[in-house]
């Protein structure tokens, strides 16, 4: 028996344990508290299974890691030899569904116009089938003998991987598979059913090493077809295969003549031996090893153990055709022109040399009943089928069938299949104990099919067949409402473009958390979900091209308690009243035109604070709108002591000076190249004033703060929706905007990215800047070049729709580490806008914002930052 399985990786053995209780410093509002961090960490079995699971599982062979299920399978096919099925002496092999009668695929037996008149077949341990043809008879040529694979599953498609039912082509995944994918193109090319015969060309094909070296297969349209190889035999009708796995054939151009074994992975002749006067016509090797094989005009039939080529021996027989072994090794022999069976013990003893089969006149093909042992016998001119038992009686009466009966074969069923040759057409039988049976079904070919000989069934050939996805999902509680639930972090295979998908939900009450919508969690980030009861969910998706299985070898939850800050959110698109714009460049051949818009009816100063770009310095100039007012300057003439940089306006009130609430102000910036050439332009980022006295300024500390109570909070993270693979100056050079928001002029920032392509794999990468920044993507990784997408990745093919070649994909930033030489802030909050730039063309556009942080501020000084 052979099983197939895609292949399951087994993690190595770990040490966790299963809680785990780490310390970690959680910045809140305008300090910093300590909290304690629970993390919960699922790793083993018995861990999973405090989980729910959805056709995966954490079993034996491979436990303490999430599988996709996988459920036995067994080939159910048989094979038919045809001796015209393409035309004259144009033989095919026809594979058929047992099950349903439906005709999977039709095979050419040789290539187009080289004569075959397919006769034996024999299946191998891994569903392929082997096929003798009988008609390549003259020397220097030989015999011929083609391998043609098996394939389940996939989906019928066009030569481009469109879904076409009619298709010649099959697009994985499938569930078994020994195709060869000869073109490379990611497809099986192969016949969908019957007639629909794919071309041969008569190049190269059984021309190679007269010596019997590999015979792969290189010319044939249907990518199954595998091994054509030329046999020093002529009229080959002997195919047997051995319990090693090599096939064994042998021609009988008359008269006993040589047996050759062949690789059953290249067809090469392995070796051969001389028939000792005996053998050829047709035959098998039993499960010990020993041959049989018949030999139609000498009265013989040859017994030889393969393991001592001494004992063989001639057994008197006359006028052997069909033989088979039942299921208790009995060798079974059908005599044609006597009309009788003959039965011989797995040693060589005769049991009886020829029982005649009451009114029967010229015995063809004969098999045996893997359920009950039964024998049945086709009568090529009475058109009829004998039912006997294991005595040789006959059971019932005579089964009419259609023409010329000849090769049979019988399926784990019991269910007799008849090669009718002269009706082209195959019967089927549904066996009785008491009438002897009847046909159930017939399938038609078209006229000079001659279908001939009968596989066995495709078996037994188990597989496995992997779930297409499947869920683990377990619910953690915290013990407290309001519990914020931090990172979900976990290890992963996932090959071949499998996939591990995490998702998490949360609520107060667990009869609610069911009617929560999923969050997508991304690995190692924090989820910002909030309530006592939290709910994660691991999906696992198969490849789409082999079918693998993903594995998830663990996975931590992290739970904050109560005291972490909630996921703010702020609305950017509404007018403000502290305006943040991302860059001023005063420098020569550049004009920045800088605009603000008083949207109220109400008179305010407004005041500019132009912060270096090389020094972090600050450049201070106020101005005064009226109501519904606008005010556009060039950057050049309004700063002209500073040459880049970025800044930011806010609302004061104009007889006191102070900081207020005037949520009316917005901004644009525009950038030209000179005065011909648009640039670009991008909104200001708009921050709410929170406090609503005479002053924002509520510390008194002149540091405009992003805090929550001043201004609405700095966002959490930044997520650039799309970027273009990079290719350097001249081409694709784009460049991110980068301003430090927590600590000031004496920090340095350091920022995580996670970088993703088109085909949702993750990258990383960290950079650090000081204060403010414009840099190439390229400057800050390789992950973002065009090369590297392209070539080193799992990437989508065809996107961008349109532009195969160019790649894209979508950043996430997040600080990780503010430091002076005295102070360390974790988590600084950072801001950052992406200028695009094709050739000569630049675009940008304000970033999308995860959540809020409170430790923004605009702008401070020190060492210790806003402490």
């Amino acid at each position: 028996m052979s099983s197939y399985s895609p292949g399951v990786q087994q993690k190595e053995p770990r040490q966790d344990t299963r809680r785990l209780v780490l310390a970690l410093i959680v910045t809140l509002g305008l300090g910093a508290s300590l909290a304690m961090a629970q993390v919960t960490v699922y790793t083993t079995s018995a861990d999973f299974a405090l989980g729910t699971v959805l056709d995966v599982n954490h079993d034996a062979p491979h436990p303490d890691q999430l599988q996709l299920d996988t459920s036995a399978r067994e080939l159910r096919f048989i094979h038919l030899a045809t001796a015209g099925g393409d035309g004259p002496r144009q033989g095919t092999l026809v594979r058929i569904d047992v099950d349903t009668g439906a005709i999977m695929g039709e095979f050419r037996v040789a290539p187009n116009g080289v004569l075959a008149d397919a006769s034996r077949t024999v299946v191998d341990g891994q569903g392929n089938v082997w096929l003798a043809n009988r008609d390549q008879i003259l020397p220097p040529t030989g015999g011929a003998v083609v391998k043609i694979g098996v394939i389940v599953g996939g989906t019928r498609c066009n030569a481009f991987g469109a879904p076409d039912v009619n298709g010649e082509f099959l697009q994985p995944p499938f569930d078994y598979s020994t195709a060869i994918d000869r073109d490379g193109d990611g497809l099986i090319r192969t016949s969908s059913g019957q007639e629909q015969v794919l071309a041969w060309p008569n190049i190269s094909d059984g021309t190679g090493s007269p010596s019997g070296g590999p015979a792969l297969v290189e010319d044939a349209v249907d990518e199954l077809i595998l091994v054509y190889q030329k046999t020093h035999s002529p009229v080959l009708r002997h195919a047997s295969i051995d319990p090693g796995g090599q096939i064994w054939v042998a021609g009988y151009p008359g008269q006993p003549a040589q047996f050759e074994k062949l690789n059953p992975d290249t067809g090469a002749l392995m070796t051969s031996f001389r028939a000792p006067g005996c053998g050829g016509f047709g035959g098998l090797v039993d499960s010990q090893g020993v041959m049989w094989s018949t030999s139609l005009h000498q009265g013989s039939v040859m017994r030889r153990d393969l393991a001592s080529p001494a004992s063989s021996l001639c057994v008197p027989i006359n006028g052997p055709d069909g033989i088979i072994i039942d299921p208790q090794g009995h060798v079974w022999i059908s005599q044609r022109m006597s009309a009788a069976v003959a039965k011989i013990a797995p040693d060589g003893l005769v049991l009886f040399q020829a029982k005649p089969i009451p009114g029967a006149v010229e015995l063809g093909g004969l098999a045996a009943s893997p359920l009950t042992g039964h024998i049945f016998v086709s009568d090529t001119v009475l058109n009829r089928v004998y039912h006997l038992d294991t005595a040789g009686d006959l059971v019932g009466a005579p089964i009419p069938v259609d023409l010329a009966p000849m090769g049979l074969t019988v399926d784990d069923q019991g269910r007799v299949w008849v090669a009718c040759r002269g009706s082209d057409s195959v019967n089927r039988i549904e066996p009785s104990a008491i009438t002897g049976g009847q046909v159930d079904l017939v399938l038609n070919f078209h006229r000079g099919t001659e279908p001939f000989q009968f596989s066995k069934t495709s078996g037994p050939v188990d597989y496995e067949v992997t779930q297409a996805q499947g869920t683990w999902n377990v619910i953690e509680d915290s013990g407290e409402n309001d519990s914020e639930w931090g990172r979900l972090e976990w290890n992963a295979s996932e090959p071949n473009g499998a996939a591990v998908v995490v998702e998490a939900r949360a609520s107060n009450d667990l009869a609610n958390l069911s009617s929560q919508p999923y969050s997508p969690a991304l690995n190692s980030m924090r989820t910002h979900l909030r309530g006592r009861y939290m709910q994660a969910r691991v999906q696992l998706q198969q490849s789409p091209t082999t079918g693998e299985s993903p594995i998830l070898f663990d996975l931590a939850i992290e739970n904050l308690g109560v005291g972490a800050a909630p996921c703010g959110k702020a609305h950017r698109r509404s007018p403000g009243s502290l305006l943040l714009y991302p860059e001023f460049d005063s420098r020569p051949g550049t004009v920045c035109i800088t605009t603000v818009s008083n949207t109220n009816l109400a008179e305010i100063d407004v005041e500019y604070v132009y912060i270096d770009g090389d020094q972090c310095l600050e450049f201070n100039r106020t101005e005064t709108l009226t109501g519904n007012d606008t005010l556009s300057l060039l950057a050049s003439a309004h700063n002209p002591n500073q040459a880049y940089g970025y800044f930011y306006i806010f609302a004061k009130d104009p007889t006191s000076g102070a900081p207020i609430q005037h949520d009316a102000l917005m901004g644009q910036i525009l950038v030209l190249n000179g005065f011909e050439a648009f640039e670009y332009s991008v909104n200001a980022l708009s921050l709410q004033a929170l406090a609503t006295g005479a002053t924002t300024d509520l510390d008194g500390d002149g540091v405009r703060d992003l805090d929550g109570l001043e201004y609405t909070m700095a966002p959490a993270e930044i997520l650039v929706p799309r970027f273009l693979g990079q290719s350097g100056p001249g081409l694709i050079n784009s460049e991110l905007v980068l301003l430090a928001l927590t600590g000031g002029p004496e920090f340095t920032t350091w920022i995580d990215f996670l970088i993703y392509n088109d085909n949702e794999e993750e990258f990383s990468t960290s950079h650090s800047f000081h204060c403010w920044e414009r840099i190439n993507l390229l400057d800050i990784s390789n992950v973002f070049s065009n090369a590297f997408l392209a070539g080193s990745t799992n990437h989508a093919p065809n996107e961008i729709l349109g532009l195969g070649e160019l790649e894209a994909g979508w950043f996430r930033i997040d600080g990780a580490l503010a430091q002076s030489s005295t102070t360390s802030i974790e988590d600084p909050a950072v801001w950052a806008v992406l200028i695009e730039r094709l050739g000569g063309f630049a675009a940008a556009d304000l970033p999308f914002e995860l959540c809020s942080q409170a430790n923004g501020d605009l702008i401070s000084s020190g060492l210790t930052g806003d402490q």
